[in-house]
């Protein structure tokens, strides 16, 4: 082989290597960036109402004492969701027992839900029409159903 052939192959592989490094570092870029983002999504929200557990404030027109009241019941709901976690863990499985806190956690949910329901209706009496339609707007407790109206 010449020294011009041998010298076009090193080029050509420099070149490879150099791209395939460029790729690699592209990647591993994109994948800091997309992780930087999610977490930047996940950080709880700044200011005097912050959410537990890093999640979202589900029902930001509660007030303190209100979420206070509804504590132990959520608690139980907790409990609830544990029992059924360490059922399906279990090394057998007794379905009439998954059965039957699946069906506890039904119950305790739609208790939770019409304590909820009721603070909704106790808070809504207090408010003119311009504020109902500001909590309509904003889904009462998740996501938007329909965009504000001006």
């Amino acid at each position: 082989m010449s020294g011009r052939t041998l010298g076009i192959l090193l080029g050509v592989s420099v070149a490879l290597n150099v791209f395939c490094l460029g790729v690699v570092a592209a990647r591993a870029r994109q994948r800091w960036e997309w992780r930087e983002r999610m977490h930047a999504e996940q950080a709880p929200p700044s200011g005097p109402r912050r959410a537990q557990h890093h999640r979202l404030d589900a029902l930001p027109w509660l007030s303190e004492s209100d979420r206070a009241a509804l504590q132990p019941e959520r608690k139980v709901l907790q409990g609830l969701r544990h029992d059924v976690a360490a059922e399906l863990r279990a090394e057998s499985l007794d379905v009439e027992k998954l059965r039957s806190t699946l069906q506890a956690l039904r119950a305790q949910t739609s208790k939770v839900q019409a304590a909820v329901h009721e603070l909704l209706v106790e808070r809504a009496q207090t408010l003119n029409s311009v504020e109902r339609r500001k909590l309509a707007d904003s889904g009462w407790g998740g996501l938007p159903d329909h965009p504000p109206n001006p």
